[in-house]
């Protein structure tokens, strides 16, 4: 297994048409990403996060676009921020890294840096099981998740973003769970529906509530971010890389 890989963030607006041709190289092995939609999706983008090997070699990667909504918006008296991520893949030989997680605390402390008390979001977009676990297991507080419906003022963010963002094709779930019909159906086998066991009380969940997501269809999340939040998250990974590559290094 590789053990190692940096993460680099670039503006989406000094990518190159070459960049962009990496890009679309390594994204269309998990999805079905056209051209059009993804040089759409990079150049809305604020940034970009690609994960680099030894050679240089893109192995994971995240277009980030940072949304500013209006005053009020979910009950908080100033302006809140939201991150919306997109473009999201991680070459399996690399998902050990934590490198989503990596992503994530970069984004973080980058929009922090820049808004230090701003109310801060993340928003993305859950196309198979595996993106839903991502979320479930190492955020304690999101949303949709199992037995909770959706408060009023996430679904007042949601909604506000994907208007923000232009996403129109939504489909709104009885306890407040939205879905988005995207062009970019997955491809990758690992994510088949057989692959995958309904007793996991949160992969039960997002199959019940995103059947249709190997065509194309995206059950939209959300989750605060605070240091709190983010330290939980960024611990449980550490513990968990640490407890992966103990148990490589343990004589058969």
């Amino acid at each position: 297994m590789p053990n190692f890989a940096r993460v680099v963030r670039c503006d989406a607006a000094d990518l190159t048409v070459a960049d962009h041709d990496r890009i679309e190289r390594f994204i269309t092995v998990y999805s079905l990403f056209d051209r059009k939609t993804l040089d759409a999706t990079l150049d809305a983008a604020t940034y970009v996060w690609l994960c680099l090997d030894t050679k240089g070699r893109i192995v994971g990667t995240t277009a980030v676009r940072r949304v500013q909504l209006a005053a009020g918006v979910g009950g908080h008296g100033g302006a809140p921020i939201v991150v919306y991520t997109s473009v999201v893949a991680v070459n399996p030989a690399y998902r050990r890294l934590g490198l989503p997680a990596r992503m994530g605390l970069y984004t973080y402390f980058h929009e922090r840096r820049r808004a230090p008390f701003t109310p801060l979001y993340w928003l993305a977009e859950a196309v198979s099981p595996s993106g839903y676990l991502l979320i479930a297991r190492n955020l304690v507080e999101f949303w949709p998740r199992p037995g909770v419906p959706t408060p009023a003022h996430a679904e007042s963010i949601i909604r506000a973003t994907l208007s923000a963002v232009g996403v129109t094709r939504t489909e709104r779930r009885s306890e407040g769970q939205f879905l988005v019909n995207e062009d970019y159906p997955v491809i990758e086998r690992e994510q088949a529906p057989d692959r995958w066991q309904m007793t996991d009380p949160d992969v039960g969940f997002f199959l019940r509530t995103n059947p249709d997501y190997w065509a194309g269809s995206a059950l939209v999340c959300l989750a605060p971010l605070n240091a709190i939040a983010v330290g939980k998250a960024v611990a449980g990974v550490a513990l968990k890389v640490f407890r992966r590559k103990l148990a490589r290094r343990k004589p058969a």
